[in-house]
């Protein structure tokens, strides 16, 4: 018989839970609470217990939700923060003060990257079997997520063009217009040829995190031109899946064309590393 576990996020997008969540169904009871319509997350927590009061498994990504799990924490056997957010100021503050909390409450923490803390198991973001698909007739053109207004996408389309290809920008699942469906972001991602993920290395907000996006395009057989600027570009380049570049057009242009030189190894191993990520009993053990 399996366990009864509830996935609970209700400010962020739970992408990377959700993935979870679905494996876990192949041989437990999974209840997931998401944010309600009406903004009134608490009350969905309360709603859960009312009617079905005890789990032998919780897991969130959130602070605010574990807090608010800690409320029924009698009715939870086991209580997991999955820790996706190192961002610099997330242990100042009243945030250090949740974070300090968080390690002395929790029967299990896992951390998306490599955590230097002790204690910590590392889950990064894990890939399901629907992220998997084959290339079919790809156009000469490589992907873009985020906002056209930002630099990073100025130097994308300017780096496209030095390499004589076209660049399609996508607000991937979430953004200020209509994000792509899963199957309209499959479609773009088997017929393209390359993904970006041009963070700013000066910011260095990504330095503590595992971007999905990125695992999303290898997964799809897209080599991913990335800048050093998060832990999983230099394993990505190693492995032969892609390559870290200079923050600026040339460097992508001239990766643009490293990459479709001989594209058909780029994009065998992306899709080889990306099978590491595939969600498993290796990674989720409960």
């Amino acid at each position: 018989m399996g366990l009864k576990v509830l996935t609970a996020y209700l400010d962020r997008p739970g992408y990377c839970l959700d993935k979870v969540a679905t494996f876990l169904e192949q041989e437990h009871e999974v209840i997931r609470i998401t944010s309600p319509v009406d903004g009134r997350k608490r009350s969905a927590l309360r709603g859960f217990f009312g009617a079905s009061p005890k789990v032998d498994v919780a897991i969130t990504t959130e602070p605010l939700t574990f807090l608010h799990l800690l409320f029924r924490r009698k009715d939870i056997r086991k209580l997991i923060f999955w820790r996706i957010d190192y961002r610099a100021g997330r242990n100042i503050g009243m945030n250090g003060a949740a974070d300090a909390m968080i390690r002395h409450r929790a029967d299990e923490i896992w951390s998306i990257v490599r955590s230097e803390r002790e204690g910590e198991k590392y889950v990064p973001f894990l890939l399901g079997p629907e992220d998997f698909m084959d290339k079919k007739a790809y156009q000469p053109r490589v992907v873009f997520s985020g906002p056209k207004t930002s630099t990073e996408y100025s130097i994308a389309l300017e780096g496209a063009n030095l390499a004589g290809v076209n660049l399609v920008s996508t607000n991937w699942r979430e953004g200020p217009k209509q994000p792509l469906t899963d199957q309209e972001l499959r479609e773009l991602f088997s017929t393209s040829i390359v993904g970006l993920a041009l963070y700013n290395p000066r910011r260095g907000d990504k330095w503590k995190s595992d971007p999905g996006r990125v695992k999303s395009y290898l997964a799809a057989g897209l080599p991913v031109i990335a800048t050093n600027s998060f832990p999983f570009a230099s394993e990505m380049a190693s492995y032969g899946a892609g390559e870290y570049v200079a923050y600026s057009p040339e460097g992508v242009a001239a990766a643009i064309k490293k990459i479709t030189d001989n594209y058909e190894f780029y994009s065998g191993q992306a899709k080889l590393l990306a099978k590491k990520y595939e969600v498993s009993k290796e990674w989720i053990q409960l």
